[in-house]
């Protein structure tokens, strides 16, 4: 699955790129040209409308895809226009009134080029501090988006709950090794002594020079990671307020 999601992805960034115009105007373009062959590769059944049915009737609206598994509705997704901010609160309302009374869990807003899974109610908390994942087709690394797109596959749907958490569990080791450059480079010590021996038989390496040498190769990623999280924060800030949990499970 990985390797043609990579390749669908692939395809579906240069064909944004090139018709860009066409998919700010047209949503049945979106549909079709960028969401169909995504969930394609996601392993979903695009013609069976017992696992994908466009267009699904209910109670306060119709969704563009309702994502079935086990004949029972998993997912709701809305697709938009890529002139649509889909990270506006006027935009998520629409698809949160009828997830909520669906009784679905959760679902995918989406422009085409970004993707957020929100969770359809949580006390205490705005619609836009309900998204808990975000994927940019555009902004984001290839192998990032394929992470985390994988969540909202045909064989993972029914896990989101755990993957989210297991992704955040990640993220504050992350966050946390990031705030201690000093664990990194100790654990990295006996594996770098051990290619030293590897490749080198003439000289001899004091623990000192090798900690010297890591924690400034370490040091140098982290200011890099820090600069990158640092913008995005700004970024996301200047557009709308998330919480600070919120904002650790966007990055995942």
């Amino acid at each position: 699955m990985v390797d043609e999601l990579k390749k669908t992805l692939e395809k579906t960034i240069e064909k944004i790129e090139r018709h860009r115009d066409i998919y700010q105007q047209n949503e049945q373009a979106v549909r079709e040209q960028i969401v169909i062959p995504i969930l394609k590769s996601l392993g979903w059944d695009v013609g069976n409308p017992e696992e994908v049915l466009p267009n699904m009737r209910i109670q306060e609206g119709i969704p563009d895809y309702a994502l079935i598994k086990g004949g029972r509705k998993v997912l709701f997704i809305e697709v938009k226009n890529i002139s649509v901010d889909v990270k506006k609160e006027d935009v998520i309302a629409q698809p949160a009134k009828y997830v909520f009374r669906e009784g679905v869990k959760y679902f995918v807003l989406t422009n085409g080029v970004v993707w957020l899974l929100i969770i359809s109610f949580r006390e205490g908390t705005t619609l836009k501090e309900r998204i808990i994942l975000e994927i940019d087709l555009e902004k984001e690394k290839l192998t990032s988006v394929i992470r985390k797109m994988r969540i909202i596959s045909k064989d993972y749907i029914e896990h989101i709950d755990i993957l989210l958490d297991k992704t955040q569990i990640l993220d504050k080791v992350w966050e946390t090794l990031l705030n201690n450059p000093q664990a990194i480079v100790k654990s990295l010590i006996p594996v770098t002594k051990f290619l030293i021996d590897k490749i080198n038989t003439n000289y001899e390496f004091e623990d000192t020079e090798i900690e010297e040498y890591l924690v400034e190769k370490i040091e140098d990623i982290i200011k890099k990671e820090k600069t990158t999280l640092d913008e995005e924060t700004a970024l996301e800030t200047s557009t709308k307020p998330i919480t600070r949990t919120a904002e650790k499970l966007r990055r995942m």
